[in-house]
């Protein structure tokens, strides 16, 4: 095997001269006698490219990821919209092909998420589609001080409403290319209020129906993580994706037609003590995570693993079909106490009643 030393990705690939390494079998017997190099390099740079090994069928990307990770998750509570394929394989998430999908770590707005992701490229796009790599390390490094001490010393209040199971209004959002955030049946693959409310406070997250069936939650988080085993301080937060500004574009502008207040945004966010997070604070974090991007350019059969703390992942817009399929493994556990919930819940009050 050849081992390219570029910072991001960490690419392993067969030997040109030795055809028979450039299989499915091969790759899955190289990566049975090396897990100790793999470990080491995926700490290292936080991210792991697999490619020219013919992989083609989801089966196989299965096969790999079990052999490295053994279960599967799912992508119960999920904003985005993400069809599954099979099992608990999953195509990506289903944004628009002309939005750009700010870089973050996978369900970082929720208490529990994965610690490793892998991608599988079935089908590149035929111009961009890209996936966006950063170094959270290097962002935690780069955000200005001030703005970093405030995010660390009050965390993040994330707040989703999920709209109820509706039929014409999912058609009118599939109509105008905008269906991408899920209901809440989709979000908790339920209709059963109950399993919801359980789910959620198994998680700490606080429910709240509304009167029109929408779902309002809220969930305290920290703004950043330290590697439980690198032991690095890393950026680890949505606030820069969550937060309803003017960057959004036209779906900004829709929702302030309709003049709904921040709290009833369909994902916004607040300090954690629920004061307003400064829009200008989100235009920096989002620019010092643009100054940190690597663009990977995918080729039919790669197979990108990414370390889900270390490093933030991100597509750019694209035209052309485009397939890629992830999966999940390694659950991380938030140290996310009753007394963060109780904090959730009283700052979910004050914020029904801001301006």
């Amino acid at each position: 095997m050849v081992h390219s030393e570029q910072k991001l990705p960490l690419v392993v690939s067969p030997d040109k001269n030795n055809q028979r390494q450039s299989t499915p079998d091969s790759l899955l017997a190289w990566v049975s006698d090396n897990r100790a190099w793999i470990h080491h390099g995926l700490l290292t740079h936080g991210a792991l490219l697999f490619r020219g090994f013919s992989f083609s069928r989801p089966g196989e990307f299965e096969k790999l990821v079990t052999l490295m990770e053994g279960s599967l998750l799912s992508y119960t509570g999920g904003t985005l919209k993400r069809p599954r394929e099979s099992g608990k394989i999953y195509n990506v998430s289903h944004v628009p092909n002309y939005f750009k999908i700010r870089l973050h770590q996978e369900m970082s707005y929720m208490p529990s998420f994965p610690g490793k992701l892998f991608f599988f490229c079935m089908t590149p796009a035929q111009t961009g589609g890209e996936t966006i790599l950063a170094d959270a390390r290097e962002i935690f490094q780069r955000l200005d001080p001030a703005l970093k001490q405030r995010m660390v010393d009050r965390g993040v209040m994330y707040v989703r409403n999920l709209r109820p199971k509706n039929l014409i209004l999912r058609s009118l959002l599939q109509l105008l290319n905008v269906e991408f955030l899920r209901d809440w049946t989709e979000t908790f693959e339920t209709e059963d209020r109950r399993e919801v409310e359980a789910f959620c406070g198994n998680q700490h997250i606080q429910v709240r129906w509304k009167e029109n069936g929408w779902l309002r939650l809220s969930n305290v988080l920290p703004a950043t993580r330290v590697h439980p085993q690198t032991g690095d301080q890393v950026w680890f937060n949505q606030a820069h994706n969550f937060h309803f500004n003017r960057r959004m574009g036209v779906i900004y502008r829709l929702v302030r037609l309709y003049r709904w207040k921040p709290q009833e945004f369909p994902v916004h966010c607040f300090y954690g003590d629920g004061s307003p997070i400064a829009e200008e604070d989100i235009f920096h974090i989002q620019d010092v995570m643009d100054r940190c991007s690597y663009y990977h350019k995918w080729q039919t059969g790669d197979i990108l693993v990414v370390d889900n703390i270390l490093v933030c992942h991100g597509r750019s817009p694209f035209k052309g079909h485009r397939k890629i399929l992830v999966a999940m493994t390694e659950p991380v556990d938030s140290i996310t106490s009753r007394a963060n919930a109780t904090q959730t819940s009283r700052v979910e009050s004050s914020c029904d009643t801001a301006p």
